[in-house]
């Protein structure tokens, strides 16, 4: 019952529960306390009615005796003194009864008592009215008789109330020696059962919880291990339901590690892991698939034992890289030796985990697609030397026909030259794109960086598209140059803003106008290249600057063009540490703009 309680409950009752104990041993001894008070209020009281009876009692004999001094002096004083002490006697009576009030003892005797005093005021009233009449001679008779029987009534109900008093008060110190112990008693009973409860609870549930976390410690350490976890701990309170949301957890890493297990075992990746000194630790099964070997012959064997040895310093680097970073995976295209000794290169991507002290790895096998890119490099050169070389020789030769070298031509036969050398002129520069875009791939694109200024690329640009914008009849507006100066490589840039302005221009209307704005930026500078033409649509814009991407002809009413311009443009931007982009809104034209960091000035030296 006590394991069902929630650990708040069972907080609560450790404290409460000696809290209530305390309480009703507080309670019993307020109760003896107060018990202790009454006998001393009791015994207070006693002495208090002993003297209350004696002043009665000295009441009467002093009122006798006045009485008698009366008697034979007949002075006024002693008369006026007994009439005094005659009328004090009821109001001493009634404390008397007062203070013997609950005490049916003692009430009879007060109330015998005051009978008996009663009488003797009576008596000496009766007697002193006779005196007054003349009667001397009772004095000596009759009332001194009288009044020494009432008297000797008087004195005997008082020594009742004085006996009964006494007899209490001997038994007084006995009751207050016993309410004494027995506060003393219930305060060492009450230490000890508080001590005893409140350890037996600490006792009993620390233990309770410690074992059930123990047994959660535990579970976690099996879990660790791999091995079967110990039965659920008994209780619903939070230490029960920790242990059975950590039993649904193990069965759900359970699931998911045969899941992991089921895709590493069915990849086509290799997946593996490496030690600190990159000898391997585990091997999946696409091993066999992809290098002929068994998993099992591959750990505990060097990774560089089946490296191709060109590229083993290259993998040691990487791996010394990935350490390094720790929190990035490292990437490196090597050479693996087949069991047929064959190579096949393979995509690594190496993580180094600082917990484990394992770099963990999965190899992808890319022998296609460097196959591919080798028959693209093949393509590339045989463009570069088979195809460009023979077209500018005939670009050469019919620029030397169009210029009357081999004789004038007729009208036609210089419509045909133009008509060829344009077709020629497009054919060469798709070779140069894709030539462009071959070193863009493959990080070869070289820039040779100077200081110009921003004026002088704007100017080479625009004597590079003049002759089209002419043909177009299209008009071409500068805006202000900014004075600036930027740190690049002019012939590329120039490729750059000659591009932007040949599509502006061949996108925009007859009779319309491209303009030129320039603006300066904290640390860049900025070109726009405005036209007013068809505009792009906003789907086409996120994919603009990618190869082989142009804008639909229905779309424009333009055609031509190989879609690799505006990609070239982004890769010699980015290069230049600038960037590139387009704001447009279709049917009121385009502005493509790009950003290059200025020149730095040069520091004084001594």
């Amino acid at each position: 019952m006590l394991q069902d309680l929630k650990l708040r409950q069972k907080g609560i009752l450790i404290v409460a529960l000696p809290l209530l104990t305390e309480t009703i041993f507080v309670a019993i001894l307020v109760f003896l306390q107060q018990s202790a008070e009454a006998e001393a209020q009791k015994m207070f009281y006693s002495k208090m009615i002993i003297g209350q009876t004696q002043s009665v009692v000295r009441l009467i004999w002093e009122g006798g005796a006045n009485f008698t001094l009366w008697g034979f002096t007949h002075s006024p004083s002693f008369e006026q003194r007994m009439m005094n002490q005659i009328a004090e006697v009821p109001r001493e009576l009634n404390e008397l009864k007062q203070m013997v009030k609950g005490n049916s003892i003692q009430e009879k005797n007060v109330a015998e008592m005051e009978k008996a005093v009663n009488t003797a005021v009576d008596t000496l009233l009766h007697y002193k009215k006779r005196m007054m009449s003349g009667e001397h001679y009772i004095l000596t008779h009759e009332a001194r008789m009288m009044v020494t029987d009432h008297l000797r009534a008087i004195v005997t109900g008082a020594a009742a109330i004085h006996r009964q008093e006494m007899n209490y008060q001997e038994m007084h110190p006995e009751k207050t020696q016993q309410l004494r112990m027995a506060v003393q008693i219930w305060l060492l009973v009450g230490l000890i059962l508080q001590i005893l409860l409140t350890f037996g609870l600490a006792i009993y549930f620390g233990r309770n919880i410690t074992d059930r976390l123990a047994t959660i410690s535990g579970n976690a350490q099996l879990l660790a291990e791999h091995q079967p976890l110990r039965r659920p701990v008994e209780g619903t309170d939070e230490i029960a339901q920790l242990d059975t949301v950590f039993h649904k957890m193990a069965i759900t890493l359970a699931v998911a590690s045969q899941r992991e297990r089921a895709i590493v075992d069915n990849a086509k990746d290799v997946i593996c892991s490496l030690s600190e000194d990159a000898v391997f630790k585990q091997m999946s099964p696409a091993a066999k698939q992809n290098w002929g070997y068994d998993p099992i012959d591959l750990v505990n064997r060097p990774f560089t034992d089946f490296v191709a040895e060109a590229d083993r310093e290259r993998l040691q680097r990487v791996l010394l890289e990935a350490k390094q970073q720790k929190e990035t995976a490292m990437s490196v295209d090597i050479r693996m030796v087949r069991n047929d000794l064959s190579e096949g290169w393979m995509l690594w991507s190496i993580y180094w985990s600082p917990p484990d002290e394992s770099y963990y790895c999965v190899a992808h096998d890319i022998s296609d697609r460097k196959e591919l890119d080798q028959m693209k490099a093949d393509f590339v050169n045989m463009v570069s030397h088979d195809l460009r070389t023979p077209l500018t020789g005939m670009r050469a030769f019919l620029d030397s026909l169009s210029a009357g070298v081999y004789g004038e031509l007729n009208k036609k036969g210089t419509q045909a030259s133009t008509r060829i050398q344009s077709s020629l002129g497009r054919l060469v520069n798709l070779v140069n794109d894709l030539l462009d875009v071959e070193k863009m791939e493959a990080g070869r694109m070289e820039m040779r960086f100077g200081t110009y200024s921003l004026k002088y690329l704007v100017d080479q640009s625009l004597d590079m598209v003049k002759s089209f914008a002419d043909e177009q009849k299209v008009q071409i507006e500068v805006g202000d140059i900014v004075e600036a100066d930027v740190l690049a490589d002019i012939d590329r840039m120039v490729q750059v803003l000659q591009n932007l302005l040949a599509n502006a221009i061949k996108f925009s209307p007859k009779g319309g106008i491209v303009t030129i704005t320039t603006e300066l930026e904290p640390g860049a500078v900025k070109v726009n290249v405005t036209d007013h033409g068809a505009g792009i649509a906003e789907a086409d814009i996120a994919h603009i600057f990618d190869r082989f991407r142009q804008v639909a002809p229905s779309k424009t009413g333009v055609k031509g063009g190989t879609g690799l311009g505006l990609a070239i443009c982004k890769a010699i931007l980015e290069q230049h540490n600038g960037s590139v982009g387009v704001e447009s809104q279709v049917g009121e034209g385009s502005t493509f703009w790009f950003r290059i960091p200025g020149a730095q000035k040069p520091e004084k030296t001594t």
